[in-house]
Formats: structure tokens, C-alpha cells, sequence
């Protein structure tokens, strides 16, 4: 999906940061005229972000921005900072992610709000596992244990991004009875939170060869993205149940789950999410992935012929 250019981004974030810093930062009244637009600016931008649609949410968060250097409101524009890398990374732009989540990680540190300091530190660890900087990632994994330790704080999602670090080097067993251990204590902050724990789940059962355990944990994970309404996590967790069923040789089951995936991605605009289930659909033995009715529909999406749009 097509983004803003990353220069602008930045020169947006820099001096929104730092013009408001020389005066200190103070929270604005809530009758802030400013204040208010940049809260519904945000929210906006958060609704559109679960949904998938990423340009959308750039653009409110970008308002938000705005707004909010005009209120000179520095905990608002860090959680600003800290959204826009959430978007960046999951666009797979972790690099871009970064950017933002230093900025956010300044203002936080500048007021001293170290809860909001771990919660940014998980997300940084997060962007440097997907770029494959295993022990950046663990460096600022390190950092949010101990800020967290220090002020009696617990993020359990910094649990889950150290169980998926342990994964990706290796530690697939470890990671899967790490993440057991944190689904039996049931300290959930949110829905989001509970799909980020069973995808986490899935993705360790599937890696140990535990295919039917690894379709049930993505399953539970679908279950929580309907009922929040996250369109591109659901084509994910359809994505994943296609590829258990796929390894099961269940391939009539593993074409209906991509089906619903790919529709989902077209009518999001979502390319990458598109090609990779394409991909997978193609890779089936024979016909399999080919069904009249799905195909028709999903032939006049990927041709831009759709009445609704999620992101409108």
C-alpha cells in the first residue's frame, strides 16, 4: 500500500517535538480547542489502524499531530509518535518504525513516565526483531525489564516480543512454554493483546511441527480480530489456519480459509497481504484453490470493481 514519503514524516515529528519542548509541555485545559480536535483526530486514526487501513490512519494521525503541537501537548503527540510506528511496522517498515518510536521514547523520558517508556521499548524491540537485529532487540527488551522493575509495572507484551525473540533464534520450545506460562495468568490489558498472545502461540506450535495446536491458537486469534473489527490481522489469522491446514493435507479446507483471507485483503487495497495468499492458493496440488463463486467475486476486487471500502 502506497504511504507518504518518510522525509516529510520526520521533519513533521522533529519539529513538533522540539518547538513545544522549549516551553515546557504543559498539558493544555481540556477546553483546548486544539486539544479537542487532536483527541478526535487520534481516535480516528486509531479506529482506522485496527482496521487495516493504513494511508487513512497516517493521515489522521498526522492531523493529530498538528493539532496537538498547537495545544503543545506533549503526551499527546508522543502517543501520536508511538501510533505512527505502530502503523510502519505493521506495513512491515520497520526501519521507518524506528524513526518514530525514538521520538515518542525522547518525550517519554523527558517526563519521566516510564510506563509509557516500556510500552514504546517493547514496540523498538519488536521493529529491530523484524529486522533481523537479534540483539538490538534484546537490548531494548533488557531496557524495558528494568524500567518496568523499577516502578512495579507489568507489560505483559514485552513477554510476548521476548518469546517470539527466543523463536526466531532458535528457542521455539522455550518460546512456546514462556507464552503458555503468560496465557495461564490471564493479565490481559485488551483484545489486542489477546491476538497478539495466540498468534504468538500459533506461530511457536507451527514452527515445532504441532500443526493442529498452531490452527487452534490462530483460530482463537480470529475469534478476538471479528469481534475488534482488525480486517488485515483477520486475513492474517486466515492466512496462518490455510498454511496449518495446507500442512495437514487438508487442502479443500486450506483454500477456503485463504479465500476468505485474499477477500479480505482486496477489499482492504492491502498488495503484500494479497500476493502472499495468492501465492499460497497457487501452491495447492491441482484445482484445488479454484471454486466459481469465491473466484468470481474475488476477480472483479482485485479489478477495483467493489461498492464498499472499509477505509472510506
Amino acid at each position: 500500500m502506497p504511504m507518504r514519503p518518510l522525509a516529510l514524516f520526520v521533519s513533521i515529528a522533529i519539529l513538533a517535538g522540539c518547538s513545544a519542548c522549549a516551553t515546557g509541555g504543559k498539558a493544555p485545559a481540556p477546553t483546548n480547542p486544539f486539544h479537542t480536535k487532536g483527541v478526535r483526530a487520534l481516535a480516528g486514526g486509531d479506529r482506522l489502524a485496527v482496521q487495516g487501513c493504513s494511508q487513512k490512519a497516517m493521515e489522521s494521525y498526522f492531523k493529530a499531530v498538528e493539532h496537538f503541537t498547537l495545544a503543545d501537548d506533549q503526551d499527546a503527540l508522543a502517543a501520536c509518535f508511538n501510533n505512527i510506528g505502530n502503523v510502519y511496522l505493521e506495513n512491515g517498515q520497520a526501519g521507518e518504525a524506528l524513526v518514530f518510536y525514538e521520538q515518542a521514547l525522547w518525550i517519554y523520558e523527558s517526563r519521566e513516565d516510564t510506563r509509557s517508556e516500556v510500552r514504546v521499548l517493547t514496540n523498538m524491540a519488536a521493529a529491530h526483531l523484524m529486522s533481523r537485529s537479534s540483539v538490538l532487540a534484546e537490548s531494548r527488551l533488557d531496557q524495558a525489564d528494568s524500567s518496568a522493575l523499577e516502578v512495579g509495572f507489568s507489560w505483559p507484551q514485552t513477554q510476548v516480543v521476548r518469546a517470539n525473540l527466543m523463536r526466531e533464534t532458535g528457542n521455539a520450545q522455550g518460546a512456546l512454554a514462556a507464552l503458555q506460562a503468560l496465557a495461564q495468568k490471564k493479565q490481559s490489558p485488551g483484545p489486542a493483546f489477546d491476538a497478539s498472545l495466540n498468534v504468538a502461540l500459533g506461530k511457536s506450535h507451527l514452527y515445532l511441527g504441532r500443526f493442529d495446536e498452531a490452527f487452534s491458537a490462530f483460530s482463537n486469534a480470529l475469534k478476538v480480530d471479528q469481534e475488534r473489527g482488525a480486517l488485515l490481522r483477520m486475513a492474517g489469522d486466515l492466512r496462518e489456519m490455510g498454511r496449518c491446514l495446507a500442512l495437514m493435507e487438508q487442502p479443500k479446507d486450506a483454500a477456503w480459509h485463504l479465500q476468505r483471507a485474499l477477500g479480505i485483503a482486496l477489499l482492504l487495497g492491502d498488495e503484500t497481504e494479497q500476493e502472499v495468499t495468492e501465492t499460497m492458493l497457487t501452491d495447492l496440488p491441482g484445482e484445488i484453490g479454484s471454486t466459481p463463486v469465491p473466484d468470481y467475486f474475488l476477480e472483479r476486487w482485485a479489478q477495483g470493481d467493489s461498492s464498499t471500502s472499509p477505509c472510506d
